[in-house]
C-alpha cells in the first residue's frame, strides 16, 4: 500500500523487549475532502494512521511534525476495548520504504538510509515549470 500524508508528531524510537532491536513509531494524517452531489458545503475527513518502521532508527530525526511523507508498506487493523469499555479500531501501516517530500529536513530515506540531500518530487510528464504538459 502507498500513502502520502503529513506526520502528526515527532517520531519516537523504542527498544523492543528482550531484543537488541529498536522500532521507529510515528503517526500520519491523511486529509480528504469532497462535495456531495447537490451540496454547497465541502465535507472534510481526516484519517489517522499509526506507523512503525523497523529498518533503521536513523530516519527518526527526519520524521518531525508537519513533514509530508510518502509511505510504502502493508496495512493492518488492530481492534481492542479501551479502559472505558468502548471498542477502538486502529489503522496501522508497517512501513517498508519512506520518502520525505517536504519539511524542515527534506531528503530521501530508503531501506534505513537517511540523507540531507535535497530532492524534488516531480509528477510524470511535469517539466517543473508548473504546467501539466
Amino acid at each position: 500500500m502507498e500513502i502520502t500524508a503529513r506526520v502528526t508528531g515527532d517520531a519516537t524510537v523504542k527498544p523492543v523487549k528482550n531484543s537488541d532491536k529498536e522500532v521507529v513509531n510515528f503517526s500520519v494524517a491523511i486529509n480528504h475532502s469532497y462535495r456531495s452531489k447537490g451540496a454547497t458545503e465541502i465535507t472534510r475527513k481526516v484519517v489517522f494512521v499509526e506507523c512503525d518502521y523497523w529498518f533503521s532508527k536513523g530516519i527518526a530525526p527526519f520524521l518531525t511534525k508537519g513533514t509530508m511523507v510518502q509511505l510504502f508498506g502493508y496495512p493492518e487493523i488492530d481492534a481492542y476495548v479501551n479502559k472505558k469499555g468502548y471498542p477502538v479500531g486502529v489503522f496501522r501501516l508497517h512501513v517498508q520504504h519512506i520518502e520525505l517530500i517536504s519539511g524542515a529536513n527534506k531528503g530521501i530515506a530508503e531501506e534505513g538510509e537517511a540523507t540531507e540531500e535535497t530532492t524534488e518530487t516531480v509528477p510524470a510528464g511535469d517539466k517543473g515549470d508548473g504546467l501539466p504538459f
